[in-house]
């Protein structure tokens, strides 16, 4: 494996395990092999060009969402063609577009341009304002809970904290220097850049090529040289995953109250990240967060391609039935649920200071909002947090030299029969 990325260097780092499953060793060195609810890097490998090329042209019924950094002229041969063999394959979304028209406009024998103009175009143009209602307001709700990351290095607690260590030592305190330390190295690089691209291009990307995915069962891969991409594609999954098994949790919670024992909410989070005294703690099993998850799915893979010199695959094992998340978050505004009268439910309360003994609830509770503009959705402050914070944790998959009898539940992308399951614990 070559030199890994910082965002899969995060997920393979060993402090970031949760547990570990057993896989036998012809699984696990499958191509095709991918983790359910979990990711598969490949690592920087000096892929050659045409291979990769060769790949994408032999793909079918893949949809490949192209960012503008790989509409270079010195793109690597075949690349355009390989991308126009089926109709759909290339797809782009309008923020792209809009980017990219100038650069095309120039280059009027451009084989992407020529297929723009044809009257019944090989290329799939996608437009968040023309999608169903709820499918809108929740694409509203990622990419801006993933462009909160892009504002860290400006936000006033940041900058006036800057400002104090400043003081303080007599030494100059920069505002990236705090986000380093309190947020990690992933978010201050990523908030490096600012929040100057007003479309939200790269998480309106993922969150497309996510949502795709997961309504058509069709694999979206995203093709890229920006690692911005990969990192908020790294993202946008845990933040998802996460928001499903609350969903889910939450389901069990509507329908049986007493198997979750009431704990005191303390009464700083009634004013933080939650609002009102009509919050609670409720008990959950450890293990509820993995056991959860349905024995019968339907699942697809989406990945991120960041080529160039060196090129890293990173692919999420997701399964169709997270598209009621998007449902829900679009009814709703932007809860987890939609079963609790407006109360929202979170099955992972981190980064919040609980004492040791409620660190095994989850909240049912009105949230702290922060109102999208031009949306009727408003984003959790308890999210936001989780989007600021390197929060992100896994199972890690062991190869194993016999196969085993239990593991936990995976799916072949070509499969439709999934391996039996056992309870490990796992912390979302």
């Amino acid at each position: 494996m070559g030199k890994m990325s910082a965002t899969e260097h995060h997920f393979r780092s060993p402090k970031n395990r949760d547990y570990t499953i057993d896989v036998s060793g012809d699984e696990f060195n499958a191509p095709t092999f991918v983790p359910r609810l979990s990711y598969k890097g490949s690592g920087l490998q000096p892929v050659p060009m045409g291979s990769l090329v060769d790949s994408i042209a032999q793909a079918s019924d893949v949809a490949f969402f192209c960012d503008n950094s790989v509409f270079e002229d010195d793109a690597p041969s075949g690349l355009w063609e390989a991308l126009l063999t089926e109709p759909g394959k290339l797809t782009i979304t309008v923020e792209v577009m809009a980017e990219l028209l100038p650069w095309l406009k120039v280059r009027p024998e451009h084989p992407i341009l020529k297929a723009l103009k044809l009257k019944d175009s090989p290329i799939k143009i996608v437009n968040m304002q023309t999608l169903a209602e709820h499918d809108r307001i929740a694409g509203a709700y990622y990419t801006a809970l993933l462009r909160a990351r892009r504002r860290l290095i400006n936000m006033p607690s940041v900058v006036d904290e800057a400002a104090r260590l400043s003081a303080e030592s007599g030494a100059s305190v920069t505002p990236y220097a705090v986000a380093q330390k309190a947020f990690g190295e992933r978010a201050a690089k990523l908030s490096r850049k600012g929040i100057n691209d007003k479309l939200g291009t790269d998480e309106a990307l993922v969150f497309q090529a996510a949502r795709y995915s997961l309504e058509t069962g069709q694999k979206a891969i995203i093709l890229t040289k920006d690692s911005d991409i990969e990192e908020q594609f790294y993202k946008f999954f845990w933040l998802l995953d996460t928001h499903y098994r609350s969903m889910l949790i939450a389901d069990l919670y509507s329908e049986c109250f007493s198997r979750f024992p009431l704990r005191v909410m303390p009464d700083e989070f009634n004013e933080y990240p939650f609002r009102g005294d009509c919050n609670s703690l409720v008990q959950r099993p450890e293990s509820l967060l993995h056991e959860v998850i349905p024995d019968r799915f339907r699942f697809v893979a989406v990945s991120c391609w960041r080529i160039g010199a060196k090129t890293s695959i990173l692919t999420f094992g997701a399964e169709r039935e997270m598209y009621r998340v998007l449902y829900v978050k679009g009814k709703t505004g932007g809860l987890n649920t939609d079963r609790l009268g407006g109360r929202n439910f979170h099955a992972y309360l981190a980064p919040m200071p609980l004492p040791m003994s409620l660190r095994d609830c989850a909240a049912v509770a009105h949230d702290v909002r922060q109102l999208i503009p031009g949306s009727t959705a408003s984003l959790a402050a308890l999210d936001i947090r989780h989007s600021l914070f390197p929060l992100e944790r896994h199972g890690h998959y062991r190869r194993v030299p016999k196969p085993i009898e239990e593991r936990v539940s995976l799916l072949l992308p070509a499969a439709s029969r999934p391996i039996s399951r056992r309870g490990n614990k796992r912390s979302v």
